[in-house]
């Protein structure tokens, strides 16, 4: 399992904006977004929701998966592949069409009342990725703590974990302003995230020691195809 907290992500949406000379305004004003937004991305603060994801694909014609991978991948031209026999550029064709991974994406939500956050699933035949980002607490604590870490779970199962350290102490949503994760992972299974056993625990770290500890169930949106 690979895990990369959306670098890749951020640097793409840099490379896209410089690409086409826009500032941080210009590229919000395009996706109908704040310009606080784009900033936070290209920090790796947080990563766009799926319908910013589709827009930006759509706008600059690109995969959703090159933008959470990071890379713009070169069209394959069909004239660089000429070949005397027509039946053989035929195949090639067919193959490169019928081998590329079709990604399909569903939100994940948390119906829980302290909490929300922005989440999605990508996957295919052969990638499944997971990610979240902007984990808000609806009622801020009155403690002020230094560390808060973020473990995703599926069932008992660990898939991943973030931490977030202050060097004074501070509230909970500032903390959970730094968590997010970018997770590349083959082995995620749609239809068993669909069983309702995927959630996120929360631990608030005090200067004493002392941990507060939320669990967060979360669920797909829809069902997977």
């Amino acid at each position: 399992m690979v895990i990369i907290l959306n670098k890749n992500v951020s640097e793409f949406i840099k490379h896209i904006r410089r690409k086409y000379k826009l500032t941080q305004q210009d590229l919000a004003e395009e996706l109908h977004v704040t310009f606080q937004a784009v900033s936070k991305w290209e920090n790796k603060k947080s990563i766009p929701d799926i319908e910013v994801l589709q827009h930006i694909s759509k706008k600059y014609n690109v995969d959703i998966s090159q933008i959470l991978d990071g890379e713009k991948k070169k069209k394959v031209k069909w004239y660089a592949f000429l070949l005397p026999a027509l039946v053989f550029l035929f195949g090639f064709i067919s193959f490169y069409l019928f081998s590329k991974p079709s990604f399909q994406f569903k939100t994940i939500i948390t119906e829980s009342d302290a909490f929300s956050i922005d989440g999605v699933v990508a996957y295919s035949k052969e990638k499944s990725s997971i990610y979240i980002s902007n984990i808000n607490i609806h009622h801020e604590d009155l403690f002020n703590y230094e560390v808060v870490k973020c473990t995703l779970y599926d069932q008992d199962l660990e898939i991943s974990s973030c931490e977030s350290k202050s060097k004074e102490v501070t509230s909970l949503s500032n903390l959970l302003k730094n968590i997010s994760f970018y997770i590349q992972d083959s082995s995620i299974n749609c239809d068993k995230l669909d069983e309702d056993h995927l959630y996120m625990k929360i631990e608030a770290i005090d200067e004493f020691d002392e941990t507060l500890e939320y669990r967060i169930p979360l669920t797909l949106a829809d069902y997977c195809q």
